[in-house]
């Protein structure tokens, strides 16, 4: 990624590709990389270093901008804190859902008994009581996390390691 200035704002402008690059003066640079970083700012051209979008179970990106430095320009998000309750709200949501995909390939096994059919094996059921046991620890975990929102994120459950064979 690259900046150029605006001539119109002086603001620097995001160029993603450094191909056909028009230069600040009206220049086209073919292939940008192929200068250095000293050449590029003589140019008018700035390598843009890009830290990473903040951590999107946390902050919600409302738009980024570039910052020139001295021998570049850094591209900067704009965030706003996502609310403690909603980031709590996610993660119970995660975490149910994960316990309903590692519960869903036997829960014809308990319907079966449930109907009159065959009993479910006792690894099964064993195994569908850990999960739950599991799902339950970790919501009460987050909401013992109270409003700490990267508290809340960093909750994951222990969940049993072995499935029961006897799914399909």
């Amino acid at each position: 990624m690259y900046a150029v200035l605006d001539p119109a704002t002086g603001n620097p402008r995001l160029i993603l590709s450094g191909r056909r690059l028009v230069t600040p003066s009206g220049d086209t640079l073919s292939d940008a990389a192929l200068l250095s970083r000293a050449d590029l700012v003589a140019r008018g051209v700035y390598p843009v270093t890009d830290p990473g979008k903040p951590d999107p179970a946390l902050w919600r990106v409302t738009g980024q901008h570039v910052e020139r430095t001295e021998d570049g320009a850094t591209l900067v998000y704009d965030a706003e804190p996502i609310p403690a309750a909603e980031v709590r709200a996610a993660k119970v949501a995660a975490i149910k859902a994960q316990a309903d995909a590692l519960l869903s390939p036997t829960d014809w096994l308990v319907i079966r008994q449930a109907e009159g059919g065959a009993a479910a094996p006792a690894d099964t059921l064993a195994y569908r009581a850990a999960v739950r046991e599991a799902s339950n620890t970790a919501e009460a975990a987050v909401i013992a996390a109270g409003d700490d929102p990267a508290a809340i994120v960093a909750v994951a459950p222990d969940w049993p390691e072995i499935a029961p064979e006897e799914t399909v």
